[in-house]
C-alpha cells in the first residue's frame, strides 16, 4: 500500500483526538496492563478516585495575557507569547475546539492518557450507567480558564448553551458586556455590521503599506474621543493617493460609528473578585430548563485585565461584530441574530447571588440550570466541606488557596490547588476538602440528566408534534407502491438505456440480472442498451437511441410506456470515485435496497434511478398516456405528491413535465424564504400551468427573481395558475417522438432537451426575440442551430395536425419535498448515505429506502443491520452499521457499509463503504469509499478511495487518491493537473482506468482479495 499522502493536505483539527485512539499515549504501570486489555482490574481502581487533569492545556489568543501561567504555577515554563484560555476538561470530540485541545488525565504511577481515551474505553466505569446512557463516553461541557486582557467578539450561541463566568481576579473598573440594553431593531443592527466589516475589507486598498502597519493604529483610537480626526491625521501618510482622504475619513466614521454603537448597545457590568455572572436568556440563575445565552462581549475596550472561570457547552460560537480586527475573522451575522434576543434587559439580572445550599456547611450555589448546577465549596480551617457525590460525574476547579482531598477511610488523594482541575467520577462514594489555606475555594460542576422522555400515545399526541416526528405518508405510499409493481410483476416490458461508449456490456449485464428486483419479479422486461460513440445531448441522444432500437429490435410497444434512462457523462465532479468505478460513475452505491430472488439486493445510482421512477412510468400508463418516461442520471427520487397529481386523462397529452409547486410570495408550501426564492429563480427553469387543466403555459429558463415574476405575470394574464420548479425530467409521447425525429433526425452534433426545447414550444416568436436578445447561452444554441426554432415550430404543426387539436403539454407536481437521492457531486453523495443515521422524517426515510424493515436501535443508540459486530461498551454511538464490523476504537453518528475495521475513529457524518482498513480515522463529514490498507487518516470534508495503480500490471498495486469535497473535482486545474498529493491528474487517471483490455469483474476480484488480507480477522 502506497505511503498516505494526505499528510500533504492542511491538517483537520477536528479529528486530532481521534489519534490518540490510533496511537495509545500509556507510559508505564497499570496503563500497560490496559493497554494489553486487562480492562476491569485497573479501571476499577480508577474509577473510585479522583481523575487528575494536566494544568497547561493552554490556548494563545491576541486578546490574552501572562496571568495564566503565574495562576497556574506555570512560570519556570518557556512559554512565549499570550494565552487567553485553558481548557480545564475536555472531552466532547463533536466539538473542534474541544478536540483540538483535549484533557489528559495525570495517574499517580507517573503515565498520563488522552480523557477522551480513557472514556472511550471505560465511559459507562467513569462516568456511571445512567450518564453514560445519556451522553455515551463524552462529557458534554467545556469549562475554561480566561485571561481576557483585550476585547472579545460580540457573539452568541445556539439555543440551549447558557454560559456562565466566575470572577477570579480583575483589575479596577473591569467590566464584561452582555445582552441589549434597549429593544433593538435586528434587521438595521444586521445591515450596520453588514456594511461596516464591508468597510473594513476595503479599507486596504486605500494604503500603500501592509495592514501590520495601519492596524495597530486603529486598534489604538477607534472608539477614543474625537477618533475619526485623530485616526485621519496618523493614517493619511500611508494612502496610495492623498485625494483618498475624503474616502477615508468617510470609511473611519463608519468603522467608528459602528464600533461605538455596537458597545454602547450592551449591558456594561462592573466586575470585582467572587462574581458570578451568569449569561441566560431568559435571565435568572436558577431554571429547570436549559436556557440559551445573551449575545455578550467579553473583556473592555480599556484593556482592564479579567482572570475567570468560564463554564459552558460545547458548541458552535456565532461571531456578529470583530471590531474591525485585522486580520479579518470571518462574521456569522446572519447565524448569531438568528440565536440571540433583541430585547431590552438590565446588566443587574445576570448578577447572581450565593445562596447556602441547606445541610452542607460551606457550600454555596450560584447557578442551577438544565445544562449545569455551579456549586462554591469553601472549606475554612475547623470547617471540612463534603463535595457532591451522588453517582454522577461532576467537575471541580481550584479558584483560590489549595484543598486537601480525603476520600473514604480517610484515604489521601492529595492537593488540589489554585489552576488545578479534576473530573470526579460517578464512582466516588464520599470526598471531603480541608483547607490549607484560609480563602480556599473549589467550584464544582454537575452536568444534570436530560430530562425522561416517555412517548405518548399517538392518538394523545398534539398535532404539531405529530407534524414533527411523522414521517411523510405520500413518500411512504410511492415507496411501497413501487415495491409492489415489482412484487406484482406490474413494472415496465421495455427498458432502454443510453450509455458511454465501452459501458453497454457492464450496465447491460446489470440492468439484466436486477430485472426481478427492480422491474417485474417475472423477470418479463426487455432490455435495450444504447451505446454513444459521441455524446450527442438528451435530445439527440434519444432520438438515435430509438432509431437503433427500431433497426435492431423493430421498435417501442405502442401501447405501452417505456422507461429510458441516460447514463452517459464523465463523472467529473464525483473524481477520484468515478475513476476507481472504472470510470462509470451510475455504478456508485446509493443506499437503496430491494428484495431480488436470492435476498435483499443494494443498488447502485443507476438502477436505483431507474427503479424509483417506474412508479413515474406506471402511473403515465395508468391515466392513459403512451410513449417513454425518460430518467435523466443517475439520481433516485421518490414524488412526494404523485398519487394525488395523477387524477386526469392522459390520453391526448403530448409531453409531461414534472415540477414542485411554488407560491413566489410565499415560498414552497409558504414557507421558503426570499433570499431561497432569488437562488431558485438563479438556478432553475420554471414551469407556468393553467390551474385547471394542468396543461403547461410557458417554461422560462433561469434569471433573477424580479424578472422571473414579471414574466410570470405577463404570461398569466386572466387566468387561475400555478407555477412549478422544474424538477424532473420529461415524458414524451410515441406522437411526439415520430415527428422530433422527423424534424430533428438529420442534424449533427448536440443538442439537449432542457436546452430550450420546451421554452421554443411555448414562447410566440416575439417573446423568442426577447430571450434571444436576453440571453447569451440561447444565442450559441442558435449558432450552433440556426433554424431551431423554426425546426420546434415545425414540430409542434406537424403534432397539432395528426391530433386535430392544440399541442398538449401537461405539468404533474411531485411535491417539493420529494426524495432525491443526489450523487453528483461528492457532498451529495456522502448526504445520502449519512442521512442513514440522522433523527427525524429524513433519517425515518433514508432508513424505510434502504429496507430497513424491523430493525431497531440498540441500547448505544446503533442501527447493526446484516452480518455485524461492533464493541458493546459505548464507544460505538448513534452509528449505522451495516454488514460490517469494527474492532475497536470510537464512533459518533456514523455509517458504515460492507467495510472491516481494526481500530476505528469516525466522527459525526463520516461515511465508510467497502473499506477494509486495519486502523482507519475518518474526520467529520468525510467519505471513506473502496479505501483499503493498514492506516488511513481522512480530515474532515474529504473523500479518499483506493485505485488500481496500473491495470495491465501482473501485480496488482493500488493508490491512494483523495479529494476536498468543499472544492469541485471537475473544474479547470482541479482535473487537469495532479491535486491533494494524488499520484497524477484526475483525467489522466479517468483515462487510464476506461481501458477494458482487463475486464473489470477480474479487476475486482482481485482487489477483493488483497481487501481481505485487512482488517479484523473474521470470526471462524
Amino acid at each position: 500500500m502506497p505511503k498516505d499522502r494526505i499528510d500533504e493536505l492542511e491538517s483537520d483539527e477536528s479529528t486530532a483526538p481521534i489519534n490518540e485512539d490510533m496511537t495509545v499515549p500509556y507510559d508505564t504501570g497499570e496503563l500497560r496492563r490496559l493497554a494489553r486489555g486487562e480492562v476491569k482490574q485497573v479501571l476499577e481502581r480508577l474509577a473510585g478516585e479522583p481523575l487528575r487533569l494536566r494544568r497547561d492545556n493552554l490556548v494563545p489568543r491576541p486578546w490574552g495575557g501572562r496571568s495564566l501561567l503565574t495562576f497556574k504555577g506555570l512560570e519556570g515554563a518557556t512559554r512565549p507569547g499570550r494565552y487567553g484560555e485553558s481548557f480545564e476538561v475536555s472531552a466532547y470530540p463533536d466539538d473542534p475546539e474541544a478536540a483540538r485541545y483535549p484533557s489528559i488525565v495525570e495517574f499517580a504511577d507517573g503515565s498520563s492518557m488522552g480523557l477522551g481515551e480513557l472514556l472511550g474505553r471505560a465511559g459507562e466505569t467513569v462516568l456511571g450507567r445512567s450518564f453514560f446512557a445519556a451522553y455515551g463516553p463524552n462529557i458534554p461541557l467545556l469549562p475554561k480558564l480566561l485571561d481576557v486582557e483585550g476585547l472579545l467578539s460580540v457573539q452568541s450561541h445556539p439555543p440551549g448553551n447558557p454560559e456562565a463566568y466566575v470572577v477570579i481576579n480583575c483589575d479596577p473598573g473591569a467590566t464584561l458586556r452582555v445582552g441589549f440594553n434597549h429593544n433593538v431593531n435586528s434587521e438595521q443592527m444586521r445591515q450596520m455590521l453588514r456594511a461596516a466589516r464591508a468597510t473594513q475589507e476595503q479599507l486596504g486598498a486605500l494604503f500603500w503599506v501592509s495592514e501590520d502597519r495601519y492596524a495597530p493604529i486603529l486598534a489604538e483610537l477607534l472608539g477614543k474621543p474625537n477618533a475619526v480626526a485623530r485616526l485621519g491625521e496618523r493614517l493619511t501618510p500611508l494612502l496610495h493617493k492623498p485625494g483618498d482622504r475624503p474616502r477615508l475619513l468617510e470609511s473611519l466614521e463608519v468603522l467608528d460609528s459602528c464600533y461605538r454603537a455596537m458597545l454602547d448597545s450592551l449591558n456594561v457590568i462592573e466586575l470585582a473578585p467572587g462574581m458570578v455572572i451568569f449569561n441566560a436568556d431568559p435571565p435568572g440563575a436558577s431554571t429547570e430548563v436549559t436556557p440559551s445565552a445573551q449575545v455578550h462581549c467579553l473583556g473592555n475596550p480599556e484593556g482592564r485585565a479579567v482572570l475567570m472561570l468560564e463554564v459552558r457547552r460545547p458548541g458552535t460560537t456565532h461571531r456578529a461584530w470583530d471590531h474591525v480586527r485585522f486580520p479579518a475573522r470571518e462574521l456569522a451575522i446572519d447565524e448569531a441574530f438568528a440565536t440571540m434576543t433583541s430585547q431590552a434587559t438590565r446588566a443587574e439580572q445576570f448578577v447572581c447571588e450565593r445562596t447556602p445550599v441547606v445541610g452542607r456547611p460551606g457550600v454555596f450555589r450560584t447557578v442551577s440550570c438544565g445544562a449545569f448546577v455551579i456549586d462554591h465549596l469553601c472549606p475554612r480551617p475547623g470547617l471540612s466541606v463534603d463535595a457532591l457525590t451522588d453517582g454522577m460525574p461532576s467537575t471541580l476547579h481550584g479558584i483560590r488557596g489549595s484543598v486537601r482531598l480525603q476520600g473514604p477511610d480517610d484515604v489521601n488523594w492529595g492537593v488540589l490547588r489554585a489552576g488545578e482541575s479534576m473530573l470526579l467520577p460517578a464512582g466516588i462514594q464520599r470526598l471531603r476538602l480541608d483547607a490549607q489555606t484560609s480563602d480556599s475555594e473549589v467550584v464544582q460542576v454537575t452536568i444534570p440528566l436530560p430530562p425522561a422522555y416517555y412517548p405518548m400515545p399517538i392518538e394523545d399526541q398534539p398535532t404539531r408534534e405529530l407534524r414533527t416526528f411523522s414521517v411523510d405518508e405520500a413518500k411512504l405510499d410511492n415507496l411501497a407502491q413501487t415495491r409492489q409493481l415489482v412484487a406484482e410483476s406490474a413494472g415496465p416490458s421495455q427498458v432502454m438505456a443510453i450509455v458511454n461508449a465501452g459501458d453497454s456490456s457492464e450496465l447491460r449485464a446489470r440492468l439484466r440480472a436486477l430485472t426481478p428486483a427492480i422491474f417485474r419479479a417475472d423477470g418479463a422486461t426487455k432490455i435495450y442498451v444504447h451505446e454513444e460513440a459521441t455524446r450527442r445531448g438528451q435530445l439527440l441522444g434519444l432520438l438515435d437511441a430509438l432509431r437503433s432500437q427500431r433497426e435492431r429490435d423493430g421498435g417501442l410497444d405502442p401501447d405501452r410506456v417505456t422507461l429510458g434512462v441516460m447514463l452517459p457523462g464523465k463523472g467529473t465532479r464525483l473524481s477520484p470515485l468515478t475513476q476507481r468505478l472504472h470510470g462509470i460513475k451510475p455504478l456508485f452505491p446509493v443506499p437503496v435496497r430491494v428484495n431480488g430472488p436470492l435476498g435483499p439486493v443494494w443498488l447502485d445510482g443507476g438502477t436505483a434511478s431507474v427503479w424509483t421512477w417506474t412508479l413515474v412510468a406506471w402511473a403515465l400508463e395508468h391515466h392513459g398516456f403512451r410513449g417513454v418516461a425518460w430518467k435523466w442520471g443517475d439520481e433516485p427520487q421518490v414524488a412526494a405528491r404523485l398519487a394525488a397529481a395523477f387524477d386526469y386523462d392522459l390520453a391526448d397529452v403530448d409531453a409531461v413535465r414534472f415540477g414542485a409547486a411554488i407560491q413566489l410570495d410565499g415560498g414552497v408550501d409558504g414557507l421558503v424564504a426570499n433570499a431561497r426564492q432569488e437562488a431558485l429563480a438563479s438556478s432553475k427553469e420554471w414551469l407556468l400551468a393553467d390551474a385547471g387543466s394542468r396543461d403547461l403555459i410557458v417554461q422560462l429558463r433561469r434569471r433573477p427573481l424580479a424578472q422571473l415574476r414579471d414574466q410570470l405575470a405577463k404570461h398569466q394574464g386572466e387566468r387561475r395558475v400555478n407555477s412549478f420548479v422544474h424538477v424532473g425530467s420529461p415524458a414524451f409521447s410515441h406522437l411526439f417522438l415520430q415527428h422530433a425525429e422527423r424534424v430533428f433526425g438529420d442534424l449533427e452534433g448536440w443538442l439537449d432537451v432542457d436546452g430550450y426545447l420546451f421554452e421554443a414550444l411555448t414562447h410566440d416568436e416575439a417573446a423568442w426575440a426577447a430571450e434571444l436578445e436576453r440571453d447569451p447561452q440561447l444565442r450559441a444554441l442558435i449558432e450552433r442551430c440556426p433554424d431551431f426554432y423554426a425546426r420546434v415550430a415545425e414540430l409542434r404543426r406537424g403534432i397539432q395536425a395528426e391530433r386535430g387539436h392544440p399541442l398538449r403539454i401537461v405539468v404533474v407536481d411531485i411535491g417539493a419535498e420529494s426524495y432525491w437521492g443526489d450523487i453528483g457531486q461528492l457532498s451529495r453523495a456522502r448526504d445520502v448515505w449519512s442521512a442513514l443515521a440522522v433523527d427525524g422524517e429524513q433519517g425515518e426515510f433514508a432508513r424505510e429506502l434502504a429496507g430497513f424493515v424491523g430493525v431497531v436501535p440498540d441500547r448505544h443508540g446503533n442501527y447493526l443491520v446484516g452480518d455485524s459486530r461492533v464493541p458493546d461498551d459505548g464507544s460505538v454511538r448513534g452509528c449505522v452499521v451495516i454488514d460490517s464490523v469494527i474492532g475497536r476504537g470510537r464512533a459518533q453518528g456514523a455509517v458504515l457499509l460492507g467495510s472491516r475495521l481494526g481500530i476505528a475513529g469516525l466522527e459525526p457524518g463520516s461515511v465508510a463503504i467497502e473499506c477494509h482498513v486495519n486502523a482507519l480515522r475518518l474526520g467529520r463529514d468525510s467519505l471513506a469509499f473502496g479505501s483499503i490498507g493498514d492506516y488511513l487518516r481522512l480530515p474532515a470534508a474529504h473523500v479518499h478511495t483506493s485505485i488500481v495503480a496500473d491495470p495491465g500490471a501482473v501485480k496488482l498495486q493500488l493508490e491512494s487518491w483523495f479529494a476536498d469535497m468543499r472544492e469541485d473535482p471537475g473544474a479547470g486545474d482541479n482535473y487537469t493537473t495532479p491535486r491533494y498529493g494524488n499520484p497524477t491528474s484526475f483525467a489522466a487517471k479517468f483515462q487510464q482506468m476506461r481501458q477494458r483490455e482487463v475486464e473489470t469483474a477480474e479487476l475486482e476480484a482481485r482487489i477483493q482479495s488483497l481487501a481481505s488480507t485487512y482488517g479484523p480477522a473474521r470470526e471462524q
